[in-house]
């Protein structure tokens, strides 16, 4: 009895994360690139250098939509109701979060167990409650700004957490 992750895919359906006891000699394919575990911790499927690409794309790609949006909504743009903007941000996030995920696992580095990717995810917690209020909660345009703008300092913190490998990127 093996133990399976698939933690990636790319498609046209938002990435999964399956969990699952099964059989590792096979390695499923279902519309994308599945990146699986073995139990014995070997990957196929991609590479580091590959799945680090991957989730570094996606977090520019994110963001560029973040960007983009939060432009239309203080324009009052009727852009925002279309429905490729109400997609795509998702699927992107969707796959961004299946490579943190996957990066994770294959480094044996974990939220709560290393400072710096507790800070990640604590940064994106924030990251994702201020883009709340800036594209959809915010009652005044006033507040969606201010959290759009407050939203984009914390994107910044959690690439310099990142690159630093530290809970405090500036210093401290």
């Amino acid at each position: 009895m093996g133990f399976r992750i698939v933690a990636l895919a790319f498609g046209l359906f938002p990435a999964r994360v399956v969990i699952d006891a099964g059989s590792t000699e096979q390695l499923h394919h279902a519309g994308g690139v599945m990146l699986v575990m073995h139990d014995k911790g070997d990957f196929h499927g991609m590479d580091y250098i590959s799945l680090q690409a991957a989730h570094v794309s996606c977090v520019a790609i994110s963001y560029a939509l973040f960007v983009v949006r939060g432009v239309w909504m203080m324009r009052g743009s009727a852009l925002l109701q279309r429905r490729w903007v109400r997609i795509v941000p998702h699927a992107v996030d969707s796959v961004l979060l299946a490579s943190a995920i996957a990066l994770a696992i294959m480094l044996h580095q974990y939220p709560f167990a290393n400072g710096w990717l507790t800070a990640k995810v604590a940064g994106l917690l924030v990251y994702i409650g201020l883009g709340l209020v800036a594209l959809k909660r915010g009652k005044t345009r006033r507040t969606r700004i201010a959290a759009w703008l407050a939203a984009q300092a914390v994107f910044f913190y959690i690439v310099a957490v990142a690159i630093t490998r530290s809970p405090l990127p500036f210093g401290g």
